[in-house]
């Protein structure tokens, strides 16, 4: 769910967007370590639950009354939690609880109420200690809004 703020509501060209969006997670990574005479399999797995708060600013590029297509960047500021933690390496408390992301995104708007976009997500650490294993987060997604009201 989010809030749109448009610099002029009845043109908008250019809107200030702010979403709130939960997601579970629940990734496992299983990779060969080379040890002292035979290769072991080294696993992360997790369950991971997600709030996300994404200010946007968001510029139509073509701007006609019932056809719009934007251009739109912002910050994705990600609150977790985990569970059901299997780490080979570390411990439940190198995963972050708070980490950051920019979504980029293209889409279209007809009739000044439905969105379809194409976002990615830019690449992000999920965890506290950096060596040659990193455990990150990165995504490309379609998504499908309505605007409830103008007012």
């Amino acid at each position: 769910m989010g809030i749109d703020v448009f610099t002029n509501p009845e043109v908008q060209k250019m809107i200030f967007r702010t979403e709130l969006s939960f997601s579970y997670n629940s990734p496992k990574f299983q990779y060969m370590v080379a040890g002292s005479g035979a290769n072991i399999n080294q696993t992360y797995s997790f369950d991971q639950y997600t709030a996300t708060v994404t200010p946007q600013i968001m510029l139509n590029l073509y701007n006609k009354n019932n056809f719009k297509i934007y251009m739109d960047g912002g910050i994705g500021l990600n609150l977790s939690a985990y569970s059901n933690t299997h780490l080979s390496k570390g411990t439940a408390s190198d995963l972050q609880s708070f980490w950051v992301n920019f979504p980029v995104q293209a889409g279209i708007m007809i009739n000044k109420k439905a969105e379809i976009s194409l976002t990615y997500e830019s690449t992000a650490s999920l965890v506290n200690y950096f060596d040659y294993f990193g455990v990150s987060t990165q995504y490309l997604s379609v998504g499908v809004r309505y605007l409830l009201s103008t007012h």
